[in-house]
């Protein structure tokens, strides 16, 4: 004998498609105008995994809605803006992302150098750093002062903002 649990499965599909998609827009829209903080690049990125299985499932759903749609004349639009997409993300697929670029430089910088991008002088970065518990000495670099105190590159900038942000 059989459970049978009464869902509407296309509904169930279409409302979390929608819900997941809100979450996703948002905080793509925070990232994209640079106005988020902690987590969000996390929580978009883990948000938008989900949002692709359930756009699978309202597709699935729905197939009988998108076979005919897509035997239609209709489907013109869809497949070029498909082929423009493709063809962009092929275009830019080798390409450099500035902050990444900016931040390699930055972790490979030595703290004399990068102590002034966060507007702290390099003393008061090296004080700052010793008080988190970190050995650190003035020659290295954010990487060497990481991996010198078997710590995170991302703690040691952590303190360094902390302290940027205390300063203001």
């Amino acid at each position: 004998m059989t459970l049978m649990i009464p869902m509407n499965t296309q509904k169930l599909a279409t409302s979390i498609t929608i819900g997941l998609f809100a979450v996703s827009a948002f905080t793509g829209l925070l990232l994209f105008f640079e106005l988020s903080t902690g987590g969000v690049r996390a929580t978009h990125e883990w948000m938008s995994m989900g949002l692709m299985v359930a756009v699978g499932c309202h597709a699935y759903t729905h197939k009988k809605v998108f076979v005919k749609y897509f035997s239609q004349k209709l489907r013109m639009p869809m497949l070029v803006g498909l082929v423009a997409g493709v063809g962009l993300f092929a275009l830019s697929f080798n390409d450099n992302y500035a902050a990444g670029e900016m931040f390699d430089a930055a972790v490979d910088a030595k703290l004399v150098s990068v102590a002034g991008v966060f507007g702290v002088t390099e003393q008061d970065a090296q004080t700052a750093l010793e008080a988190a518990g970190l050995t650190v000495n003035s020659d290295q670099t954010l990487s060497d002062i990481a991996e010198h105190n078997n710590a995170d590159v991302y703690d040691v900038i952590d303190v360094l903002v902390a302290m940027k942000h205390a300063s203001r």
